[in-house]
């Protein structure tokens, strides 16, 4: 029987409101068979009668018990002790081996390894005073310098990761068989995310980081949040962190360790690693634009780190990554110095296409580590210049601003269709076109045909015919096109009574609606201001700042409108920006949906709820309104997919990924959405080279008619072709290309040690910093906990098989006697 208090029998039905009523059937059973037992005497001998009359009052009692519910019950004691949660950094910086190290430093590796024993080395050796002081390299006192040469060599090829490993698991005293005497402990490694990470993965030598914990990066809060929820539950002791403490997070990880504080989880970092910065070279980040038009010339801006070689001159240089024969590679000498150095380049952009290109920077002799040399990039580049049509009814302030803007944007060639202006008669014509442009071959060609976006404002019916209607639905659903509908308050969309724009639009059921606020407010807090989705988020049109806080800041306080024409989306649209009611609307003020966007056969319409975006102008000028429509008619240049046909175009969302992405695959079916006509299997398949690196099947989306989504998951930096493969191998088919490549990381810039970022970890949670040659003392810091729960444990018998077979097994000898002597 377990430890705990000693089992007893109770009875639950007894205590039951119905536990009288099944006592007083018992009786009148009891009442009923006794007066069956006087009636049977006069038929059977008496022992015949008293076996019957045993046979049913033991029936009975079983029936009674039953009812009564016997349970066997006792309870146990479950000891629970604390867990303690160890995270090993395994990010690039923890691949770096430290031969700048102080003799200071090497030594306390040197222990944390099994190599020298403590003991033979002098008591200061690991004051954090001398951790600098030994530029000749002397042995320490007490250690045969023979010995010392041979530790020195050997721990040139053992990397922080690989120390901390072995300070780990294969040592003499390994700190993980140590913690567990305390408790469970939990392992996790992580680079920019944690994983857990089991005994048998750090039994084995780290050659290399695993893809999944990102190791391109550290984030210190990361690992801290997973460590703290690491395992089941329980109380957590605290926290061992070996790191470096290189950390790249962008926020705060001193916020991270309040919060942990507060849960009383101390935190024990062990310094991995050499404070010194070491000799080497490396190139930070490649500042370059996505993409291009012909004929620019982007500059390139470069941060080159060069620890270590203060006042050598060293050649930065720019080549192609493939070979381009009209390339000239662009070499730059700087002079190394303690930060990092900023060295630019100007690109030739004349050939239309993707092109990769490698910045570089020569290896020099001492080096720590020569991977973090060179750095890819790739730019996209496109046409010249983006055909942007624009009409409408009248020059209303959205027009005016909005072809102003446009018309000066030298790489959007603007057509702009105004067809109720002033006129005058002291011209021959007005000043802006009034008619649609049509060519020679109106018939057959379409007016729209050529151009990248169209944006339909307020235009009067009259200038809508059907015909015309067929045509722009064409030009989206067949070609491709991107199609922008701005609400006006005299057609657009309420006085247009066409079946093409009801397909179209994005919303159903469209309705008008005014703020209800005092016209008075400052601009800023008038109508609904603008708060993007996490799907807007996504888009490149709708970005004004470097991060997503920083966008949505900006997003959150222009200018709102206090009008809008809103409905609701369709199933296959997506709601970019929300319209949220400011502190000054009244309780019944909802959100209303601003900027909503659909895929349409091969194209895509998008649906500005307001003609209130020339209000962001507001004390800014063009720094937003301008900034809005140019990267919204670039976006429209360029979202057409890499590969396409009349039937379906495809590629991949992103020219450029980086390692950390999941690598997503679109088709748009030129089927119109009232038509069917759908492949029965379509695939997406990945080649580097001649070979094969995966086939991604494709998906119809559910909320969006026409369209089929596939994901690859991470894939590792390199150049790709994909093919998309109809019904297994149906036509032709369509390739695409795209790169993965590792985005620019402050990684490897500077992989020194940060002993003052641990030391604040440990003194904000109340924990304690920790060398490597101190490990053995770690344990001490944990108090010990145990908590003792009792358990109630049950186990009903009134339920049981034996039980039942008891009580059919009395039935059925009961009934054997009675027919054995005649009875009914």
């Amino acid at each position: 029987m377990p430890e705990g208090l000693a089992p007893r029998l109770a009875f639950p039905g007894a205590d039951s409101a119905w536990a009288g009523v099944h006592l007083a059937a018992v009786v009148l059973a009891v009442l009923l068979i006794w007066r069956l037992l006087l009636w049977e005497r006069r038929l059977v001998s008496p022992p015949v009668g008293w076996t019957l009359l045993g046979l049913r009052l033991t029936s009975l009692a079983v029936v009674l018990l039953t009812l009564f519910q016997p349970t066997w019950a006792w309870r146990i004691d479950r000891k629970e002790t604390g867990r303690v949660v160890v995270a090993l950094d395994v990010s690039d910086s923890m691949l770096t081996t430290d031969p700048q190290a102080a003799t200071q430093e090497q030594m306390g590796w040197a222990v944390a390894l099994g190599w020298l024993d403590r003991s033979v080395l002098p008591a200061h050796a690991f004051n954090e005073e001398n951790a600098g002081d030994d530029a000749e390299r002397q042995p320490p006192p007490g250690v045969d310098p023979k010995v010392w040469a041979d530790v020195v060599q050997r721990l040139q090829t053992v990397t922080r990761a690989e120390i901390a490993r072995r300070a780990l698991m294969a040592v003499r005293r390994p700190l993980v068989a140590a913690l567990e005497e305390l408790g469970p402990v939990d392992l996790v490694w992580f680079g920019g995310v944690a994983q857990p990470l089991s005994a048998k993965q750090l039994a084995s030598p780290l050659e290399r980081p695993p893809l999944d914990v990102l190791p391109d990066a550290t984030r210190l809060d990361a690992a801290l949040r997973a460590a703290s929820t690491a395992g089941p539950g329980g109380k957590r002791l605290g926290i061992v962190l070996l790191t470096d403490g290189r950390d790249t997070a962008s926020t705060d990880t001193l916020t991270v360790a309040r919060q942990l504080a507060e849960s009383n989880i101390p935190v024990y970092p062990v310094l991995i690693g050499s404070t010194r910065r070491p000799k080497d070279l490396a190139v930070v980040s490649v500042d370059a634009p996505q993409s291009v038009y012909e004929g620019d010339r982007p500059r390139v801006r470069v941060l080159v780190a060069t620890s270590g070689f203060a006042g050598i001159s060293l050649e930065v240089t720019l080549d192609r990554a493939e070979t381009a024969p009209h390339f000239t590679p662009q070499t730059q000498t700087i002079t190394g110095a303690d930060g990092p150095q900023l060295v630019e380049f100007e690109l030739p952009a004349d050939e239309l296409g993707r092109q990769s290109y490698l910045v570089s920077v020569a290896p020099q002799p001492g080096e720590t580590r020569a991977d973090n040399n060179a750095r890819p990039f790739v730019i996209q580049v496109v046409d010249d210049r983006t055909r942007v049509l624009l009409a409408d009814g009248e020059p209303r302030w959205e027009f005016r601003y909005l072809e102003a803007a446009l018309a000066r944007d030298e790489r959007v060639k603007l057509d702009a269709v105004l067809f109720r202006q002033p006129y005058l008669a002291l011209l021959p014509r007005p000043f802006f076109p009034d008619e649609w442009p049509l060519g020679e071959e109106a018939a057959a060609v379409s007016p729209f045909a050529d151009y990248d976006l169209v944006v339909l404002g307020d235009v009067p019916p009259p200038e809508l015919a059907e015909e015309l209607w067929s045509r722009l639905e064409e030009y989206v659903a067949d070609q491709g096109g991107t199609l922008v509908l701005v609400a006006g308050k005299s057609s657009m969309p309420l006085g247009l009574n066409s079946p093409v724009l009801r397909k179209l639009l994005p919303i159903q059921q469209p309705r008008e609606t005014l703020f209800p606020t005092s016209t008075v407010s400052p601009p800023g807090m008038r109508g609904w201001t603008w708060s993007l989705t996490a799907e807007g988020e996504r888009q490149t049109c709708l970005q004004f700042a470097t991060g997503e806080d920083a966008n949505r800041a900006l997003w959150n306080v222009l200018p709102g409108t206090p009008w809008a024409i809103v409905g609701e989306p369709k199933p296959g649209a997506t709601v970019w920006a929300w319209g949220r009611p400011t502190t000054d609307a009244g309780p019944r003020t909802a959100a209303v949906p601003l900027i909503v966007h659909q895929f349409y056969g091969l194209g895509q319409v998008v649906w500005l709820a307001s003609d209130s975006t020339w209000r962001w102008r507001f004390r800014t000028g063009d720094q937003f309104h301008h900034r809005f429509w140019g990267q919204l008619a670039r976006w429209a240049a360029t979202s057409k997919l890499s590969a396409g046909n009349q039937f379906v175009q495809f590629g991949p969302l992103k020219a450029q990924y980086s390692p950390s992405e999941e690598v997503e695959f679109q088709a748009r079916w030129a089927a119109r959405q009232d038509q069917t006509a759908q492949p029965k299997t379509a695939v997406a398949e990945i080649r580097q080279g001649d070979n094969v690196v995966s086939r991604v099947p494709l998906t119809l989306d559910s909320e969006r008619p026409r369209v089929s989504n596939g994901r690859a998951g991470r894939l590792p930096p390199g150049d790709y072709l994909v093919r998309l493969i109809i019904n297994e191998g149906e036509g032709d088919p369509l390739d695409a290309t795209f790169s993965v490549i590792a985005p620019p990381s402050s990684e490897l810039a500077d992989v020194a040690a940060n002993r003052e970022l641990l030391q604040q970890l440990a003194d904000q949670t109340g924990g304690q910093l920790f060398e490597p040659a101190d490990l053995s003392d770690l344990p001490r810091e944990f108090r010990p906990f145990e908590e003792v729960t009792e358990l109630p444990q049950e186990q009903s018998l009134w339920d049981r098989w034996p039980t039942f077979l008891i009580l059919i097994g009395l039935l059925t000898v009961e009934w054997v006697v009675r027919r054995v002597n005649g009875l009914p």
